[in-house]
């Protein structure tokens, strides 16, 4: 979790209160389990309940809940987004799916638990998204391609409210990635107004 403090620092001046969970086997988290879809998704189901019991705790709207998902974790926000729409979807250098991802990316840092197996197919699951999605993607990206995101966005129901975001010179990691290169102050305001209003898209950022 510590590796994204950066792009949480980058969100919180937006305004909007972050919830945040590591899975099991990555990062500091249990290492007693071998990383796979399976828990991947039970983590993030769990934390979603979590978050939503603890809204209806402090008598909260539980409808206002925006999902972010960065990179593999596209695979838990666009689960839970089709299942639970909330308010909207962010997807930074969003991950298209197991398949493509591995026969056109460079590299990998994936378990192999989560290639082996081919699922999750982020691609198959975008006409059932119902709340407005924010995709945001740096065009210098070569881990995830900006044209990942192209296709997600390619695969929306008509009337579901969608932007891309595109960040000239933005590679993939937190350091380097749209939200180094577009700034804290940027990077914030950007998700702050769209939050506020969707159906207005920000602009790209073209030159690094």
């Amino acid at each position: 979790m510590e590796h994204y403090l950066h792009l949480v620092e980058n969100i919180y001046p937006s305004g909007a209160n972050l919830f945040i969970w590591e899975y099991r086997g990555f990062g500091k988290s249990s290492t007693q389990s071998t990383p796979n879809e399976t828990l991947f998704m039970a983590d993030s189901m769990a934390a979603y309940d979590l978050l939503i019991t603890e809204l209806n705790s402090r008598d909260l709207p539980t409808d206002q809940v925006v999902h972010f998902g960065m990179s593999l974790g596209a695979i838990a926000a666009i689960e839970i987004a089709r299942k639970h729409p909330g308010k909207g979807l962010i997807l930074q250098s969003s991950f298209p799916g197991l398949r493509l991802f591995a026969e056109d990316s460079t590299g990998t840092g994936l378990p192999v638990s989560f290639l082996a197996s081919g699922g999750y197919d982020n691609y198959a699951k975008m006409p059932e998204l119902t709340s407005p999605v924010l995709f945001i993607h740096g065009e210098a990206d070569t881990f995830i391609r900006i044209a990942h995101s192209e296709r997600l966005q390619s695969q929306l129901s008509e009337g579901v409210d969608h932007c891309l975001w595109r960040i000239a010179g933005a590679k993939h990691g937190v350091s380097d990635g749209p939200n180094a290169v577009a700034g804290k102050e940027l990077f914030s305001s950007t998700i702050k107004d769209w939050i506020l209003e969707p159906t207005v898209c920000p602009e790209n950022i073209t030159e690094p």
